[in-house]
Formats: structure tokens, C-alpha cells, sequence
């Protein structure tokens, strides 16, 4: 499957996904929208090295996005909009070609990146980010949308 390069399971009943999804090489977009049971990111998705789109757009049950351990350079449009993170990695740096990171509709307090409460000086190291939306979320350091 190494010619795969779009993947949508959107609304699956999907827990977690495969540590195997490192194999699917060629993937450039996965779109898992409002799975809902989502509780977990296997720890080598920075092995998609491929990846421009990543959306997790309603998958209410997630709280943990998995540590970046190495630079995800294509990357490029993250959504992590209705899901339950509490904070992002602290190596939420290494998507070096993030664009668009939205955070929209948190039901949940977004306090901290790394655990380190959020402050604009916090996301200085995705240098190519051009847009961050924050619309719906309790956020009070940062503004809405950064265009």
C-alpha cells in the first residue's frame, strides 16, 4: 500500500490506530473526523513522513497527541478541533512545515503546550505556521486567529 496516499476512516468506530500505519509511506492526507472512540495516536506518526493534511476534527475521546521525535517537514494543516487535548506536545515544534493549526471548539481548558502554559512565545518554533485558529476555545493569552 505504499502508493495509498489518501485516507479517510471518518465516523469508524476506530479506538486507536495500528502502529503499522508508519508503512503506508506514500500517504500524504488522513482524515479521521468524528471518530468518536478515538483514545489514542500510536507514538510513530512523525514516521509519515509523506503527511501534509492530518485532520482529527470531533474525535472527542482523544487527550494525548503523541510526542513529534523527529521533523515532520511536509506536514502542513493540522485540525485538532472537538477533541479533548489538554495540552500539546512539547515537541510540537518539530512539524517545522505546519501552515494551519486549528484548535477550535475545546470543550476541555487548552492550558498548556508541554506543560507549559500557552503563550504566543511558545509556538516560536513553527516558523512557517500562518495560520492559528482558536475559535470557540477558553483561551485568554492568545488571540482567535493569528492569519
Amino acid at each position: 500500500m505504499e502508493r495509498l496516499s489518501f485516507l479517510d476512516l471518518s465516523g469508524t468506530a476506530l479506538k486507536e490506530l495500528p502502529s503499522s500505519i508508519d508503512n503506508l509511506i506514500g500517504l500524504d492526507y488522513l482524515r479521521l473526523n468524528n471518530c468518536e472512540n478515538l483514545v489514542c495516536l500510536p507514538d510513530n506518526l512523525y514516521k509519515l513522513k509523506s503527511l501534509e493534511r492530518f485532520d482529527l476534527k470531533g474525535c472527542s475521546r482523544l487527550e494525548i497527541f503523541p510526542e513529534i521525535l523527529e521533523t515532520m517537514e511536509m506536514l502542513r494543516e493540522l485540525d485538532l478541533s472537538g477533541t479533548a487535548l489538554k495540552e500539546l506536545p512539547s515537541s510540537i515544534d518539530n512539524l517545522i512545515g505546519l501552515r494551519s493549526l486549528t484548535l477550535n471548539n475545546f470543550e476541555k481548558l487548552f492550558t498548556a503546550i508541554g506543560g507549559r502554559p500557552v503563550k504566543q512565545k511558545h509556538l516560536h518554533g513553527l516558523s512557517s505556521l500562518k495560520k492559528l485558529d482558536l475559535t470557540e476555545s477558553n483561551l485568554e493569552d492568545l488571540p482567535t486567529t493569528i492569519k
